[in-house]
């Protein structure tokens, strides 16, 4: 199974539930710059295309005016990821890479239909329960090396059986080999730097 057919019958559960909306695409920025760091988040933020080939596409066009940077949610993972790629990197270096940083990750969205800036933990519960087996398998299939939880770390805990191994750091038994760790969603309202220093 690919990702593609994954999200065919992910979305194919979806109508049978009554979930009509547009199904909302995501998974690996870039295939040849990939180097297996899973962002588990929540939704998109009012984009209904697949949110990696936006990425993917503003960053190497540098487009400056895409809706992309507008909040401060990708400018968090980039700084962030460049951080996991580079523990020693500086926060100033981190910003001057946060943009091409982006196209080193996978981005698993929890929740495939669009949202707004807010979503209820009632509501992300509804696209959790039930779809336990799809959330897994797509996490299977980025293979990932590192995943970072940002804001979802309730909403999964118990799918991903994560144990605590050290303060923000988790293990999983279903995925031996992989570092999780638990941090502030990237669109959270904490200083820049701050959400730079949780990794």
């Amino acid at each position: 199974m690919n990702l593609e057919t994954l999200f065919q019958e992910w979305e194919k559960v979806y109508k049978e539930n009554g979930i009509n909306e547009p199904f909302v695409k995501d998974g690996i920025v870039d295939k040849d710059k990939y180097q297996g760091i899973v962002w588990i988040l929540k939704d998109t933020n009012d984009y209904r295309k697949p949110i990696n080939e936006l990425i993917k596409s503003v960053v190497e066009t540098n487009d400056k005016k895409s809706g992309l940077w507008k909040g401060i949610t990708w400018h968090n993972v980039g700084r962030s990821t460049a951080k996991l790629l580079n523990p020693y990197i500086t926060f100033d270096e981190a910003e001057k890479q946060r943009k091409k940083s982006l196209l080193n990750i996978a981005v698993l969205n929890l929740k495939k239909i669009s949202g707004g800036a807010k979503v209820s933990d009632k509501t992300m519960l509804n696209f959790v329960d039930g779809y336990e087996k799809f959330i897994i398998k797509e996490l299977e299939l980025l293979e990932p090396k590192i995943v970072v939880l940002g804001g979802t770390f309730g909403f999964i805990k118990n799918i991903l059986k994560l144990k605590k191994k050290e303060k923000n750091i988790y293990e999983s038994e279903l995925f031996p080999n992989v570092t999780f760790i638990k941090a502030y969603h990237p669109g959270a309202r904490i200083k820049k730097r701050k959400y730079f220093e949780q990794f």
